[in-house]
């Protein structure tokens, strides 16, 4: 509290006894709080990325793009984990709502150890998702976003996109994917 920049001289005028009371009614609300064994199911989340109203597949997005920014190498260091938010991200790209596609783009273009080390491991899942995304979207707004998170993942310095892997592996028009290579050789 006293460090808050707006807070610290009042703070700092208090007098002691206040301060401490303050301090330890604070403490005694942080040692009440009990232990809730839901808070360790992370089945709750994920039952978000399965319903069917799309504001919460959303928000299940949005919630793990939170996770990921405070919590990212915990989730990397557990492969389940890193699977499991790997399968809702890919699965997102080709969601039915705009909006869910959208949070799935960008959580893409995080740039967390999450997300680099999905970009490590998974790097031809993901490039073929999203290459079939740009296909399905006919939203420009999406399409741009899309486009974004496939250069920010095709170009990621952590990991070497073959030669030729663009005309081979995904569905681009063939000038679009010397277009691609072209660009991403040019930034190296």
């Amino acid at each position: 509290m006293a460090e808050a920049t707006d807070l610290a001289p009042m703070m700092r005028d208090l007098p002691h006894e206040t301060m401490v009371r303050l301090l330890t009614t604070a403490m005694q609300l942080l040692l009440s709080i009990k232990d809730d064994d839901a808070w360790y199911n992370t089945e709750s989340e994920l039952e978000h990325m399965e319903a069917d109203e799309w504001k919460k597949r959303h928000a299940g997005i949005s919630l793990l793009a939170v996770i990921a920014e405070e919590c990212s190498d915990e989730m990397v260091m557990r492969k389940d984990c890193l699977d499991q938010v790997t399968a809702i991200i890919l699965k997102s790209f080709g969601d039915p709502h705009p909006r869910v596609c959208l949070a799935a783009f960008n959580f893409m273009q995080q740039p967390t150890n999450l997300v680099q080390t999905m970009q490590i491991l998974y790097h031809l899942r993901i490039v073929c998702a999203l290459d079939a995304a740009l296909d399905q979207h006919w939203n420009p707004t999406i399409k741009i976003v899309a486009i974004a998170a496939f250069s920010f993942h095709a170009s990621n310095p952590f990991v070497e996109t073959p030669p030729g892997f663009f005309k081979s592996f995904c569905r681009l028009p063939p000038a679009a994917a010397t277009l691609t290579e072209s660009l991403l050789a040019f930034t190296f």
